[in-house]
């Protein structure tokens, strides 16, 4: 009776395994086979498997659209130093200027607005000066204090910040999401409805 039954289970295996052959390719046989064979996954910890899901919905590094913005750290003028990523949780308005560039004079005026207006998200303007462009850091200072610039203005003194954005004409303004990812992008002076129409009053 034992060596009856060990046969019939083998004719059921034998069955069982042409079935699999005439229903699906042979590749995806194994791949099945292999399934069925392989051990029980492990228990997940809930937090790193959380990890490894945020880290794999991180955008790249870049300056599209939807790219997390490059990272970066610039003097003031008043000589401190900020980084980007310190200011995680602040939606960003980004605009690269210089004093010589007439566009850039235009929509100064709409930025200081801007910045001393009330938002429905924390918002800071950081004005990125082109200062490597410029006579030297004492005429972008006699600009903004002439100017009323009571906005962050802050000096790319090598021209690395301008490199990392993909710089090719000013004024050019990005709008960075609290978490870092780009939201928006203008080359050119904006229009005075262009932030308020991203970002609201």
């Amino acid at each position: 009776p034992a060596a009856g039954s060990r046969s019939g289970r083998r004719l059921r295996l034998v069955g069982l395994r042409g079935l699999a052959f005439a229903l699906v390719p042979e590749s995806a046989f194994y791949l099945v086979v292999a399934g069925l064979l392989a051990p029980p996954p492990a228990p997940a910890n809930p937090a790193r498997a959380a990890g490894r899901v945020a880290e794999q919905m991180r955008s790249p590094v870049g300056t599209r659209v939807g790219d997390r913005a490059p990272e970066f750290s610039a003097e003031t003028l008043s000589g401190a130093h900020k980084r980007l990523s310190a200011s995680s949780g602040t939606t960003i308005v980004l605009n690269f200027w210089a004093t010589w560039c007439p566009p850039c004079r235009a929509e100064l005026p709409q930025l200081v607005h801007f910045a001393s207006t009330r938002h429905r998200v924390p918002t800071e303007v950081w004005a990125v000066n082109l200062t490597r462009s410029e006579t030297g850091v004492g005429s972008v200072r006699r600009f903004a204090q002439e100017h009323h610039l009571d906005f962050s203005v802050r000096l790319d003194q090598s021209g690395s910040i301008a490199k990392d954005y993909g710089i090719s004409a000013v004024p050019t303004t990005f709008i960075i999401s609290p978490n870092g990812r780009i939201l928006a992008k203008h080359i050119g002076a904006m229009s005075p409805d262009w932030l308020v129409s991203r970002l609201g009053k």
